[in-house]
């Protein structure tokens, strides 16, 4: 907008920051419209199970961690060692799945003493966290420019509220990758940027396996996208990675491994995953067969990675569509962010997405890249609504 209108600039920014503050009440209502709702009327589901701030969180991931939690506070140092090495002595023999988990979430579920009749204190925090998380990203989407429709439809995103109030990781996985993007990528001074970022880098390795991926990206970025480094700090910045990035790889190599070990056997589509690789089209060709067949494979990954799949248990429809829905701007955003961004961001969502990609994905997986898939996607619906005014215009002009 031209700065030659002052009157019209003004009202401009007053609208905007209109936008900006209902969508900030929606954020509000709708997460504490479902902590106080569920609370009342919890959620089933799909194994049965009861989900609500005053439940215990189902399904066996939470058990999971809370075993890892008696391990951390049982101070069973030797006996975690001694499970990692047997797991990499195994050799050709079957491997045990996850060992342990990373000690955050572990260490919360102790401080907030978690567990039936007490799930209430670490649910409030994780609603109240929610909040400011989806704060950060309307304001960081104001300041891109997104228009009000889409800033009020953020707050609508289904997951970012369900794992609000079914606790696990995957929420701080959000949360401190949102800490890291919105730091790393802010304006300001390059140190006070990167100190930040790798704040909350630290924090995720210290939560979930992709702060590895993470912590790969800074230091391709930081060694040969930024190129501001002196060589000294550049060596000093290599040697600093590789020594922290060596124990987390050894620690979540487990994980990757029963990720993509346990895909092979799920169905994408109704097919499982060997039988895309070894071939699904048996009437062509081989070389045909194969090529249509991995590309399908790859295809179908990425539907379920955006969350347009169909339910693993027996789900309802609404509940199967409001859960896919998103899916329909985040495929887009995907496709914008590599066609359309720039390299930075393309390098980072690669390294985000390639880990997740080696099995069976899933939309929970990308609950972390979610706004910034958001913020993209709405960029494609934004500029075709754009294009397709200017042709009805020129249309009706003519």
């Amino acid at each position: 907008m031209s700065s030659s209108n002052p009157q019209m600039t003004s009202e401009a920014n007053k609208w905007w920051a209109r936008a900006l503050i209902w969508a900030l009440v929606l954020t509000v209502v709708l997460r504490l419209g479902a902590a106080v709702g569920t609370a009342y009327r919890p959620i089933i589901n799909e194994k049965g199970l009861p989900v609500s701030p005053l439940h215990v969180a189902p399904g066996s991931d939470l058990q999971f961690y809370l075993n890892s939690r008696d391990l951390y506070l049982s101070g069973a140092v030797i006996s975690i060692v001694g499970d990692f090495a047997r797991f990499y002595k195994a050799g050709k023999e079957p491997r045990e799945g996850l060992i342990v988990s990373a000690p955050v979430l572990p260490l919360l579920l102790a401080a907030f003493d978690y567990r039936p009749g007490n799930t209430l204190p670490l649910t409030t925090v994780f609603v109240l966290l929610g909040i400011v998380l989806s704060a950060a990203w309307l304001r960081h989407f104001e300041i891109r420019g997104m228009p009000p429709l889409w800033l009020w439809a953020f707050p609508f995103l289904p997951h970012l509220i369900w794992y609000t109030i079914n606790v696990g990781s995957d929420f701080l996985g959000v949360l401190f990758f949102a800490g890291f993007y919105l730091s790393y990528f802010a304006a300001g001074p390059a140190r006070r940027r990167l100190a930040w970022g790798l704040v909350f880098l630290i924090l995720l390795l210290l939560t979930r396996p992709n702060g590895v991926s993470l912590l790969i990206f800074v230091v391709i970025d930081q060694l040969l996208l930024k190129r501001h480094l002196s060589s000294s700090h550049r060596n000093w910045l290599i040697g600093a990675s590789l020594v922290v990035a060596a124990p987390f790889v050894v620690f979540y190599f487990p994980y990757l491994f029963a990720y993509v070990s346990g895909s092979l056997y799920l169905p994408i589509f109704g097919i499982p995953t060997q039988q895309y690789l070894g071939g699904v089209f048996d009437d062509l060709p081989l070389w045909l067969n194969l090529l249509l067949s991995w590309l399908s494979l790859f295809g179908g990954k990425l539907l379920y990675l955006v969350g347009l799949r169909p339910s693993y248990a027996d789900t309802s429809l609404p509940v199967v569509l409001a859960r896919a829905a998103p899916g329909l701007i985040f495929l887009p955003g995907i496709i914008h962010i590599f066609v359309v961004g720039d390299r930075t961001h393309r390098l980072l969502t690669a390294l985000f997405l390639l880990p997740i990609f080696l099995g069976t994905a899933q939309d929970r997986y990308i609950l972390p890249i979610q706004p910034l898939l958001f913020l993209h996607g709405t960029m494609v619906y934004t500029g075709l609504w754009l294009a397709l005014r200017r042709r009805l215009w020129r249309g009706r002009a003519g």
